[in-house]
């Protein structure tokens, strides 16, 4: 006879947390690329301009954490 295992409770919850967040972000995409553009132009930049390449990397680097949060 084979038993099937039970899926834990707590990995299935962290599991939807992650998925309902990683759809927020995602929902709020383009407002968080704004606002981190925004305060490296501000704090981190010392000519106060950030150059399109580095808003792609932003990007690229807010998909991947939606992307793993997603997958967990």
């Amino acid at each position: 006879m084979v038993k099937i295992k039970k899926t834990n409770s707590t990995l299935r919850n962290i599991g939807v947390f992650g998925i309902i967040f990683s759809v927020i972000i995602l929902y709020y995409f383009f407002k968080i690329v704004t606002l981190l553009k925004d305060i490296c132009e501000k704090y981190i930049d010392v000519e106060g301009k950030i150059e399109t390449n580095q808003i792609i990397s932003i990007e690229v680097v807010i998909i991947t954490f939606i992307i793993l949060l997603f997958s967990i």
